[in-house]
């Protein structure tokens, strides 16, 4: 279900919610842009809202810069951000890579492989092009691998959303001597990855920068009564200020009251495996931006349990 945890719900939405839900689309708009060294990449724009988890990114500089081997994964929860921690990463250590490619790998990766494989071709000469109309998807793959492998290509690639093991290590090259060679993977199962990195929710002092940079002119007190409510969820902490800030007349301790008193089976949402993996702290933040949305367009509440 990778729309809720990377927000992309918010699409389906008619376009009168373009400019209330503003601050959302900031996490969306496709980008990939850096300065001076630029890498072939495609990224989306580094998310500006982005606080702390500096602990994690050095963890996975460290890993890649200390170790022989191109493997690490961010495991954890749905909602705790280890998505948006592997796109920091990459925007910001991305001059040591020549190539950076996201894979998601809950969809077709043999499709977005072809995508890669036109990308990597800006890389090489024209004679070494690959072209994938020529090639079955298994030597599509193969041929992908061996050029990540033999060719003096620093790469990261980054599977997001690795739930088995068997799903992305078809597509991951085989390196020996893994200079910026590496591959960061995203994964709500951690029992299955050798090397990993646990990513859990935000320290509060990092709640409180996520809602400060958001909601300035709120008090130091609700800021840390919306981060208790919550107890900072990354995921939660985001739904809520979006909703606040797209909505001038409600304050924190409104948005308090009402999220204590909603819950998703008052909202009438559709029961099921939809919502089953996120934590209860985040299901009455849902409820309050499912019942708005639904309030405003039924069509686009229906949109999001298909």
């Amino acid at each position: 279900m990778p729309f809720m945890r990377d927000f992309y719900f918010y699409k389906v939405l008619p376009s009168p919610w373009g400019a209330d839900f503003l601050f959302l689309w900031l996490f969306l708009y496709p980008l990939c842009c850096f300065s001076a060294h630029s890498p072939v990449c495609n990224l989306s724009q580094t998310n500006v809202f982005f606080v702390g988890r500096e602990e994690h990114l050095q963890q996975i500089k460290d890993f890649f810069k200390k170790n022989d081997k191109i493997i690490l994964a961010l495991t954890g929860g749905p909602g705790f951000g280890k998505s948006q921690i592997a796109k920091k990463y990459a925007h910001i250590y991305h001059k040591d890579y020549d190539f950076i490619w996201w894979i998601d790998a809950q969809q077709d990766i043999p499709g977005q492989i072809e995508k890669l494989a036109l990308a990597l071709n800006t890389l090489l000469p024209q004679k070494e092009h690959i072209i994938p109309s020529k090639l079955s998807k298994e030597a599509l793959v193969d041929t992908v691998k061996n050029t990540l492998k033999v060719k003096k290509i620093r790469y990261l690639l980054i599977f997001d959303n690795s739930e088995t093991y068997e799903r992305v290590d078809q597509y991951i090259p085989t390196v020996h001597h893994p200079s910026h060679k590496h591959a960061l993977l995203t994964s709500r199962n951690a029992n299955i990855w050798i090397d990993k990195i646990e990513v859990g929710k935000f320290k509060r002092e990092e709640s409180l920068r996520m809602i400060k940079a958001a909601l300035p002119q709120e008090k130091k007190e609700d800021m840390v009564k919306l981060a208790e409510a919550l107890s900072d969820y990354p995921l939660g902490l985001f739904l809520a200020l979006s909703f606040i800030k797209s909505h001038p007349t409600v304050t924190i301790d409104k948005y308090i009251t009402m999220h204590f008193k909603n819950s998703l089976k008052k909202a009438g949402a559709p029961p099921g495996a939809l919502l089953d993996h996120y934590p209860k702290g985040a299901l009455a933040t849902l409820d309050i931006s499912l019942q708005y949305i639904g309030e405003e367009s039924k069509d686009s509440l229906q949109a999001l349990f298909l």
